[in-house]
């Protein structure tokens, strides 16, 4: 109760100070194209999730079935799974400092623009791929990173609105502290099913 009674009242006095909802224009624009770029690798998510159960209830396909889904498939890994599991294990601890940086300065903007540049963008986009590079060779792993791969962009996205209620007063420091560490337990689960044998 207190602390719902306390956001309502830091969220009256945004009101009369006229913060509430203020942005910058080149603010939105950078939060417009990111939209259109996840709403893209949700689709992309979409047309894994809907083949992959239907080759584990068909069984193996043929060869050649395979070999022609996979070359008119719409996203293609540059790198192998073992390349990718290195370029998160690289970034990743330089990318959760930052995240804690601009939670410790209540910088909320600054932290939801830092999970759509670097370094944090390479781990997600190394983590997007790797259930793709793991298709051609293991199905049903590929289908276990998938889920896995969910989860941690469901994370990614809960901390990223949490990060904008808070800059607008409608949430905690202590909320977006809790966001960014169910974030880090999904890469922890995410890296464990893709490394395991």
């Amino acid at each position: 109760m207190r602390r719902t009674q306390g956001t309502k009242r830091n969220h009256e006095m945004a009101k009369t100070s006229g913060k509430c909802g203020a942005t910058s224009g080149r603010t939105v624009e950078t939060r417009r194209a990111t939209k259109a770029k996840w709403n893209e690798r949700k689709l992309a998510r979409r047309i894994v999730l809907a083949t992959l159960p239907a080759w584990k209830l068909a069984g193996t396909c043929k060869a050649e079935e395979t070999d022609a889904w996979w070359e008119n498939m719409s996203v293609k890994p540059a790198l192998s799974v073992q390349q990718y599991v290195r370029e998160i294990q690289t970034y990743r601890g330089q990318a959760l400092a930052e995240l804690d940086g601009w939670i410790e300065s209540e910088s909320y903007d600054k932290l939801s623009n830092a999970l759509v540049i670097a370094p944090f963008a390479n781990v997600q986009q190394a983590c997007f791929y790797i259930p793709w590079a793991m298709l051609p060779v293991d199905q049903d792993r590929s289908y276990q990173a998938q889920l896995s791969y969910l989860k941690v962009q469901d994370c990614i996205d809960r901390l990223d609105r949490s990060a904008q209620d808070a800059s607008h007063l409608f949430a905690e420091q202590e909320d977006v502290v809790q966001a960014k560490s169910r974030l880090e337990s999904a890469l922890d689960e995410f890296l464990r099913v893709v490394q395991q044998p």
